[in-house]
C-alpha cells in the first residue's frame, strides 16, 4: 500500500479530462449542476454554462467532497481521492482472491503485484479509469457470491443489477459490460437446465436494464444527450484493426519501462518493440483462448460451478465484450487526430484495465497448479511470464523506494505537467503581486488553459482564435494570458502583430503570451 502511495503521489496531475471533471464538480457546488462556465470574448462578463457530457457524472459527484475538504486545492482533492480509490482496488482483489480460494501465499502475490504493478490506468492520472474498474470489481464479486446461491432474494439480485450499472456511472464503456453478466447466468441456467438460475438471470437482467434506461433518460433530461463521443468521422474503417494494444505483454510488464531498457541496453526503438508485441500477443490471445474453451467444454466444469469458475467464465464475458465493443468502435470511427498523431480505441491500453487484473489473477492461479511444470510449451511461457512480472515488480519497489526519499526533486522533472503547472504558477503569482488585477487565460486546441482560469477565479476565454478579430471589453485593468501551441502560431499571426504582446515561455512544442487590457 506505501508503494502505491507513493506512485499516486508522484503520477497525480491535472489534465484537461481531470480539469473537466474538477469545473463540473465545483459548478455543482456552487448549484449550477455539473456544468462548466464558458466565456466568449463578444460579451466576457456573461458565463454561458456548458451542459456537455463529456464523462457521466460520477467523477464530479464523488470529487466534490474532497474539492471542499481540502478548500479547492486542486492536486490534494484529487490525489487523496485517487489514493483511496487505487487502495480500495488492493482490498477488493484480495477479496476476490479469497473468494476464490486462493491459498494464503496467492493472496499476498497478488496483493504485492496490485500494489506495485505500473497500471496505466493509474500512472495516466485520467479521473474515470481507475474508480469505474474499482465498482466493476465490486459489482463482479457480489455477483458471484450470488451466482452461486439458489436462494437469493429479490432484493440482493436487484441491488446486484445497480451495481453492474454502477460503473456507468464514471464511464459510457459498460453498458454492454452491465447486461453480458446478466445473460451469462441466464445462459447457464438454460445449459444446466435449472430454472432458479434462468430466472435470477432474467430479474438481474431487467434491474439491470432498469437501471441503465433511468441512468440515460437522467442524461437526455439534464444535458440533451444520452452520452457523449468526440465528434469523428464515421464509416468503416477495417486498417484500424490491425494494430491492437499487447494486452497479455503488458499484463506483465509496464510497455514505457520495457521501451526504455531496450533502447537503453541494445537500442531497440518503440515501434520495433511494440509491432513484435503485437505478434506475441497474438499468438498469446490464441492460447488463451483455446486454454479456456478446453476449460469451458469439460464435462464437470459447469457441473460444479464454483466460485473460481464463476470468476473465470465472469472474466471470460467481461474479457470478449471490451474486446468487441473496443472492435466496433475502432471499426466504425475513423482514427482521431491528437498532439501525439492518431488515435483509435483499441490501441488505447487504458481500457483494457479488467484484463490487465484478470489475467494476472489468472496467472497466479495457473503458478499454484502443479499441471503446468509437466509440458515444456505450458513451462517456457510461465517461466517468461514470471520472470517479466518478477522484474517490473522489483523496478517499481526500488524506483518507489528511491522516489519516497527524493521526492521533490523527482517530482519537478515531470515532463507532462510542466506547460500546467506553469499557468497555475502565473496565475498565482500574478494574484499575490496584483491582487486587484483581473485574469482572463485561453489556449487554443487545448481548454484545460482557459479551465483553469475559470477556476482559479479569473475568466476562461471559449474562443481564443476571435482574438484575431477583437480584444474584450473588460471594466477592470486585465491581463490575458494565452498559451499557442507552436504549429497553430500562424493562425493567430492578426492577433500577434496588432497588439503589444510579450511572450512569456517557451516549451517545447508551445508558447505562452500576455496582453494587457485596458477597460
Amino acid at each position: 500500500m506505501a508503494s502505491r502511495t507513493i506512485n499516486i503521489l508522484y503520477v497525480s496531475y491535472t489534465g484537461r479530462d481531470k480539469m473537466i471533471g474538477i469545473m463540473q464538480s465545483k459548478s455543482f457546488l456552487q448549484g449550477h449542476g455539473f456544468v462548466i462556465p464558458q466565456y466568449f470574448i463578444n460579451n466576457p462578463d456573461q458565463p454561458v454554462f456548458d451542459h456537455t457530457p463529456y464523462w457521466p457524472p460520477g467523477y464530479p459527484l464523488l470529487l466534490a467532497p474532497f474539492l471542499k475538504l481540502f478548500n479547492f486545492q486542486i492536486y490534494n482533492a484529487t490525489t487523496v481521492f485517487d489514493i483511496i480509490v487505487g487502495l480500495a482496488l488492493i482490498f477488493i482483489i484480495r477479496r476476490i482472491c479469497r473468494q476464490i480460494g486462493f491459498p494464503k501465499a496467492a493472496i499476498n502475490i497478488m496483493t504485492l503485484v496490485t500494489g506495485c504493478f505500473e497500471y496505466t490506468f493509474i500512472s495516466d492520472s485520467l479521473p474515470t479509469d481507475a474508480v469505474a474498474l474499482l465498482f466493476l470489481l465490486i459489482a463482479v464479486t457480489y455477483f458471484i457470491n450470488i451466482a452461486g446461491n439458489e436462494k437469493t432474494p429479490v432484493t440482493r439480485l436487484l441491488l446486484a443489477s445497480f451495481l453492474l450499472v454502477l460503473p456507468n456511472f464514471f464511464r459510457y464503456a459498460y453498458p454492454a459490460v452491465s447486461v453480458g453478466i446478466p445473460l451469462l447466468l441466464m445462459l447457464s441456467g438454460i445449459f444446466l437446465k435449472e430454472k432458479k438460475k434462468v430466472r435470477q438471470g432474467a430479474i438481474l437482467l431487467a434491474g439491470v436494464l432498469c437501471f441503465l434506461g433511468l441512468f440515460f433518460l437522467y442524461m437526455r433530461s439534464t444535458t440533451g444527450l444520452f452520452n457523449y463521443s468526440l465528434p469523428t468521422e464515421r464509416g468503416l474503417y477495417p486498417e484500424n484493426l490491425l494494430h491492437w494494444q499487447p494486452v497479455v505483454p503488458a499484463s506483465f510488464i509496464n510497455m514505457a519501462f520495457l521501451g526504455s531498457q531496450l533502447f537503453r541496453h541494445w537500442g531497440i526503438g518503440t515501434g520495433t518493440m511494440m509491432s513484435f508485441l503485437e505478434i506475441i500477443n497474438i499468438l498469446a490471445l490464441i492460447g488463451i483462448l483455446a486454454i479456456f474453451i478446453r476449460w469451458f467444454r469439460a464435462r464437470d466444469f459447469f457441473k460444479n460451478l464454483n466460485p473460481l469458475r464463476w470468476f473465470l467464465l465472469t472474466g471470460f464475458v467481461i474479457s470478449m465484450t471490451v474486446f468487441l465493443s473496443l472492435g466496433y468502435l475502432s471499426l466504425t470511427y475513423a482514427n482521431q487526430n491528437t498532439q501525439n498523431g492518431g488515435w483509435n480505441y483499441v490501441y488505447e491500453s487504458r481500457y483494457y484495465a479488467f484484463i490487465f487484473i484478470f489475467l494476472q489473477v489468472c496467472f497466479v492461479a495457473i503458478l499454484f497448479r502443479a499441471k503446468w511444470q509437466k509440458k515444456w510449451y505450458t513451462l517456457i511461457p510461465v517461466v517468461i511470464a514470471a520472470l517479466m512480472l518478477c522484474a517490473e515488480i522489483t523496478h517499481n519497489l526500488y524506483f518507489n523506494t528511491k522516489l519516497a526519499f527524493s521526492f521533490q526533486t523527482y517530482k519537478s522533472a515531470v515532463y507532462r505537467e510542466q506547460d500546467y503547472q506553469y499557468l497555475a504558477d502565473l496565475i498565482r503569482d500574478t494574484k499575490a503581486i496584483n491582487p486587484g488585477l483581473g485574469i482572463m487565460t485561453a489556449g487554443y486546441h487545448d481548454d484545460y488553459f482557459a479551465y483553469r482560469g475559470t477556476y482559479e477565479g479569473g475568466k476562461g476565454i471559449a474562443d481564443p482564435l476571435r482574438l484575431n478579430e477583437q480584444l474584450p471589453k473588460v471594466k477592470r485593468k486585465t491581463v490575458l494570458f494565452l498559451m499557442i501551441y507552436d504549429k497553430d502560431k500562424d493562425q493567430f499571426a492578426s492577433f500577434l502583430k496588432n497588439n503589444p504582446v510579450k511572450e512569456l515561455k517557451q516549451f517545447d512544442f508551445c508558447r505562452f503570451y500576455s496582453l494587457e487590457l485596458d477597460p
